[in-house]
């Protein structure tokens, strides 16, 4: 493995005047291709020993590259069944890892540049610094939540880190500009900690982007603070895990955590999306990018309810999860389901050819309310989030 600075045989183009032709050359190329390309080679500049300001022109370099990619990847995978393959999972892999190391790039020029004592252009650089590791941190987590894939260890714990250093330093509520005062590390922040409490795994295709865009409008409403809530399990809350590699959780959830908290009080942002419901249950019209009619609307106020949910009122667990080693059968699908309970098991003389087989599942853990599954099979069911699930349960 190749040391952050150590000399490779092979080192990378570190010369800017080269890289950003090079770079632009290699957009021409097909977007998945082009983008491992250039992830490889930033995770092998972010390897090499470079001054801080070439460092950060190349990071700056990259990062304008990226974000012209990463459009054209999500095209590949958002939407597409799951378990992903093919070039769907090559872009599902391009954009993460490209995202991955521009936090890495960022992340070590605003770690070296905190360690200077004394700052001769003030704090311009460290919260240019601090909003693109945030930026970056952001996009870590769409293209996972995109991709139904994890979140890269450490980039909570990381996340925590630099809001907290932000804070430490009374640096997160600073602009990057003075055109963008609402574009603050603690905005961004709290836009990251917002889109985790809202189960971004269970979004239809198509909802990621909606929420995204509905959080740079409205997380204002939502506040940070040190100060617990009277009631260790009220609602509107949510507690920030400092310290420790996990998402933001509700507090009426329960459970304990150890060292230092924060909290995220959201009934502000609770009180606007009521509002803006009663606004559109009194016939009101939906906000620009929503379609106007009887299914735009539903499925916006649909989605409306569904945050007000998990950001102000989310339900508490009402049963323990339980372990187990069952196996289950499973189908998916409206004619898979059929298979199941109206086809081969129900005595029909004539079933249909071409439907789903059945697929071996092992229960994880399970309560009342549902069950945890990881598919065993060597070819997996394809599945997407809303799919219609039957389940038959072995022995």
């Amino acid at each position: 493995m190749i040391g952050r600075h150590a000399r490779p045989a092979n080192p990378p183009e570190t010369r800017p005047a080269r890289v950003q032709p090079w770079l632009e050359e290699t957009l021409k190329r097909d977007p998945v291709d082009a983008a491992g390309v250039i992830g490889d080679a930033l995770a092998a500049t972010n390897r090499v020993a470079l001054s801080e300001s070439r460092r950060l022109e190349l990071a700056e370099r990259y990062y304008g590259t990226a974000l012209t990619l990463w459009p054209n990847l999500e095209r590949h995978f958002a939407g597409a069944q799951h378990p992903l393959a093919g070039d769907a999972l090559a872009a599902a892999k391009a954009a993460l890892i490209l995202a991955a190391e521009l936090a890495t790039a960022y992340k070590h020029l605003l770690a070296h540049e905190a360690e200077k004592r004394l700052l001769l252009s003030g704090n311009r650089l460290l919260v240019a610094l601090i909003h693109r590791c945030l930026q970056c941190t952001a996009r870590i987590l769409i293209n996972s939540y995109q991709s139904y894939a994890p979140v890269p260890p450490r980039t909570w714990h990381d996340a925590h880190a630099i809001y907290l250093f932000a804070h430490q330093r009374n640096l997160q509520m600073t602009p990057i500009a003075s055109d963008t005062a609402e574009a603050t590390p603690e905005r961004h922040y709290v836009q990251a900690l917002l889109l985790a409490l809202a189960n971004p795994y269970g979004f239809m295709p198509g909802q990621l982007g909606q929420v995204v865009q509905y959080l740079q409008d409205h997380a204002h409403w939502a506040h940070i603070t040190n100060v617990a809530p009277v009631h260790r399990l009220a609602k509107a809350v949510a507690i920030i895990p400092v310290g420790h590699d996990f998402p933001p959780f509700a507090a009426n959830k329960g459970g304990n955590i150890d060292g230092s908290k924060l909290f995220l009080l959201t009934f502000d942002l609770a009180f606007q999306i009521q509002e803006e419901l009663r606004g559109l249950d009194a016939g009101g019209l939906p906000p620009p990018g929503v379609a106007n009619d009887q299914s735009g609307r539903a499925e916006y106020v649909a989605l409306l309810r569904r945050l007000l949910r998990q950001w102000a009122i989310p339900p508490a667990r009402q049963f323990n999860r339980l372990p187990s080693r069952a196996r289950v059968v499973m189908c998916a699908g409206l004619a898979g389901v059929w298979q199941y309970s109206r086809g081969a098991h129900a005595g029909v003389a004539n079933i249909p050819s071409g439907l789903p087989t059945m697929n071996a599942c092992q229960v994880i853990n399970h309560t009342p309310g549902g069950y945890a599954l990881r598919q065993i099979d060597a070819i997996h069911a394809p599945l997407r989030i809303g799919d219609l699930i039957a389940l038959r349960v072995e022995g």
